[in-house]
């Protein structure tokens, strides 16, 4: 019973920023807290924050947006090909981004994820990159959705992934239930907008880019397309040891990439 609960522990990689946890889990502001370094180092990450486009909704549907996409991710491939993901904002948006991409960039070995995807059917899409086979491509590209199955409690160490693409900020759709807790947040004199929405996505973000580097030998790249990465709510919401650049071009992401992979570390 709760009578007798003396303490409780919560701990994981996306509880960021506290103060926003504490509330949401009913804890009081008084509660011990504590923030551990990344235990891998700084070095091991390349982030990078592509701020040429805007994947708000309603600007997905600019003639060049899709076009521009897929040249962020070719770039990202061509500064050292191998294994990435690709995190889409929703299903649809991926299915019209794949056709888009295998028009453009057909010789880059690509797959994506299906909507209703069966157990077989993930473990199929997984098979590649856990036990890839010697006849196959030397890297793949993988396309998923944001906050899907696959954005967390998949382990990929060492060249099984080297890098993943986060399209947007993740925040989830409009509905009555968001649109109840924003009211709620306001009537509390708080940021609303920020605790529904920008929060919510974010930890998909951190989710998505915790793929990448999963054991102290791991290095790797995180690509984060959406100029609101940018701005000072989301800089300062990233963990120190990301160290982000914002680039504004796509031959700027294939050089910093290929500079980073050319770089050697003890």
């Amino acid at each position: 019973s709760h009578g007798d609960l003396g303490a409780a522990v919560f701990f994981s990689a996306a509880l960021t920023p506290a103060d926003f946890y504490l509330r949401l889990l009913g804890l009081p502001d008084d509660t011990l807290r504590l923030r551990l370094p990344s235990p891998f180092p700084p070095t091991a990450q390349c982030t990078l924050i592509y701020s040429g486009l805007s994947l708000r909704y309603a600007e997905r549907d600019h003639p060049r947006h899709l076009t521009d996409v897929c040249a962020v991710a070719a770039s990202v491939w061509h500064a050292k090909p191998g294994n990435y993901w690709l995190f889409a904002p929703s299903f649809e948006y991926l299915e019209r981004l794949w056709e888009a991409f295998r028009q453009q960039y057909p010789d880059i070995p690509a797959q994506r994820q299906e909507r209703g995807m069966t157990d077989a059917a993930r473990a199929a899409f997984l098979a590649p990159f856990t036990s890839p086979q010697p006849s196959g491509p030397a890297g793949l590209l993988g396309m998923v959705v944001l906050g899907s199955v696959f954005t967390e409690s998949i382990d990929l160490p060492g060249e099984a992934l080297i890098g993943v693409i986060v399209l947007g900020t993740g925040q989830p759709q409009p509905s009555p239930v968001n649109d109840a807790m924003l009211a709620w947040f306001q009537a509390q004199g708080l940021d609303g907008q920020r605790l529904t929405y920008e929060l919510p996505g974010w930890q998909k973000v951190v989710q998505a880019a915790g793929r990448v580097v999963r054991t102290p030998s791991d290095r790797g790249v995180v690509v984060l397309v959406d100029r609101r990465f940018a701005t000072a709510g989301y800089r300062n919401l990233a963990p120190p040891h990301w160290r982000m650049q914002a680039v504004a071009s796509v031959s700027a992401v294939e050089e910093r990439l290929a500079a980073f992979w050319s770089e050697q570390f003890d």
